[in-house]
């Protein structure tokens, strides 16, 4: 099939696209209605958070998908710090020729680009509002790991979606890669024998400390970086406090904004836990301090 033959449907069935970024593609295809009319549309995707990761995983890999033809326009970016919103915006534009809209405020982006899905990579205190937003704007969502800081957000998360219709995928580094389908073939085909328990951890010390690698640089001010909304004060995510760049740049260690090791590390050893093994929610859950 070529480009030019390769419809909406299609392409959301077979991309690399679907699988990393929108995933769930067959329920996509089935359940999509996108903004534009026709079902050979391109699918029209804006940016919330393009800065560190949702520059370098999501709009650099899908400009690169745009630029081979699939059937996909990337038309707006949105971010509170303006050097990446630029950035973003004027990547996008060297590779495909047509300039995104900006904004800095997401409400805005959702309301105003005709979007059919976004892709979501701000500090995890957004993430549960963003992608409730998204969904009850009628869009579908990628949104990266973790889903939400709280239980109360994901179910507040989940009962949205499931009111929605529209798909949604949480992104989370390797869970896609097809070890984790050979590892459930040998599992439920009993070649492991009887599997009692599964075991794993994650450890990262080091002497400079966890996420102080990233970089501060003079740039990242509040004359740049719309401080308030990042925090989320007018919504409720964060009390306000004085501007300070190393929180901005290396929020995970922050507690109003990550939650540490489990939600930004250990995540990824339970989400390839539960692609191996099958398993869903947990019947019970034990925490216990060592």
């Amino acid at each position: 099939m070529t480009n030019a033959d390769t419809s909406r449907r299609d392409f959301l069935k077979t991309s690399a696209y679907a699988a990393g970024v929108l995933g769930a593609a067959s329920q996509i295809a089935a359940n999509a209605a996108p903004n534009s009319t026709s079902a050979n549309a391109k699918i029209r995707i804006g940016f919330v958070g393009p800065g560190g990761r949702g520059f370098g995983a999501h709009v650099k890999r899908l400009t690169k998908l745009q630029v081979e033809g699939q059937p996909i326009e990337l038309v707006a970016v949105c971010d509170v710090y303006s050097e990446h919103r630029d950035r973003a915006a004027a990547h996008i534009k060297k590779e495909t020729g047509n300039a995104p809209d900006k904004y800095e405020d997401y409400i805005e982006m959702y309301e105003k680009a005709n979007l059919d899905a976004v892709c979501i990579g701000t500090p995890d205190h957004w993430h549960a509002k963003q992608t409730i937003d998204a969904l009850n704007a009628g869009l579908h969502v990628y949104c990266e790991k973790p889903m939400t800081r709280t239980v109360e957000e994901a179910i507040a998360v989940m009962k949205t979606w499931q009111k929605s219709g529209q798909v949604m995928q949480v992104g989370v580094q390797s869970t896609s890669l097809p070890v984790w389908n050979e590892v459930n073939d040998l599992l439920t085909s009993g070649k492991l024998g009887k599997v009692l328990m599964y075991q794993t951890e994650f450890f990262r010390n080091s002497a400079q400390g966890q996420w102080r690698a990233y970089k501060l640089e003079p740039q990242m001010n509040p004359r740049n970086i719309n401080w308030k909304k990042w925090l989320g004060v007018e919504e409720g995510l964060a009390e306000y406090e004085d501007f300070d760049r190393a929180k901005y740049k290396q929020w995970r260690r922050f507690w109003p904004y990550g939650s540490g090791m489990f939600t930004d590390l250990f995540v990824h050893r339970t989400t390839t836990m539960l692609k191996g093994t099958g398993l869903r929610f947990p019947g019970r859950v034990l925490g216990r301090l060592l």
